[in-house]
């Protein structure tokens, strides 16, 4: 019975987080050996292409105040 509940939950409730890397190595070396920092950067390239649907605008005005390194797109 246990048994059951575990196996009929264990993917809903799992964490496979976005950065780390969690797949064979085989595949990883082909796809560019990418770690979890190239993989933060992508993400956040993602974010700053588009700053308006994953931050609002007084928010990313304070992180490039706060970061003036960063590149507005």
């Amino acid at each position: 019975v246990m048994a059951d509940h575990t196996v009929t939950h264990m993917f809903d409730e799992f964490f496979y987080p976005q950065l780390a890397v969690r797949e064979q190595y085989d595949r990883w070396v082909d796809r560019g050996r990418p770690t979890p920092l190239t993989k933060a950067r992508a993400l956040v390239d993602r974010f700053l292409q588009e700053p308006a649907k994953c931050l609002p605008a007084e928010t990313v005005a304070r992180l490039l105040k706060r970061f003036p390194q960063i590149v507005e797109p």
